[in-house]
């Protein structure tokens, strides 16, 4: 609904949903009868392993761009952000930290992990309302000052969002 939300603001509104276990299961070559739902996590460890046997991706991508200055394993991987700043956290941000390809997501994965969305622009209002009733607001989106003052002008003045 978040995501939803932040869409509405654009001119055309396109959601993209990301089975982020999924993605991972791709990205890491896991074994078949590994059920990649299984897992509830896809954490960023803050080392690398230590033993040659074991791999972590995303920090194999970080180091490739951040430490060699080149690309890290071949596919993306999704990841929560190592600090989670209040907006992070209402938003339930997440991210994918990419490899040797740079293509789009799109372009590298099924869509069966990620799918996309597009929003009819002429049902802005209507989904906006929708989501204020169910409790997405400016003020959730944004738990700070400027979006409680966004949601109360909003509110008592009826301004557009």
């Amino acid at each position: 609904m978040i995501g939803l939300y932040f869409a509405l603001g654009d001119e055309n509104p396109v959601v993209w949903m990301l089975n982020p276990l999924q993605l991972n299961h791709l990205a890491i070559g896991s074994p078949k009868d590994v059920d990649p739902n299984s897992y509830r996590e896809f954490p960023l460890a803050f080392h690398r392993p230590r033993s040659p046997n074991q791999l972590n991706v995303a920090a194999e991508n970080i180091a490739g761009a951040w430490e060699r200055d080149a690309p890290g394993v071949q596919l993306p991987v999704a990841v929560h952000p190592t600090y989670v700043h209040t907006r992070l956290r209402a938003q339930r941000g997440c991210f994918t930290v990419h490899g040797k390809r740079n293509d789009g997501l799109n372009a590298m994965v099924p869509d069966t992990i990620l799918k996309r969305y597009d929003i009819d622009p002429g049902s802005r209002d209507a989904l906006l309302h929708d989501l204020a009733t169910l409790g997405v607001t400016e003020s959730v989106a944004f738990p700070d000052l400027d979006g409680l003052a966004r949601d109360l002008r909003r509110h008592v003045l009826c301004e557009a969002i």
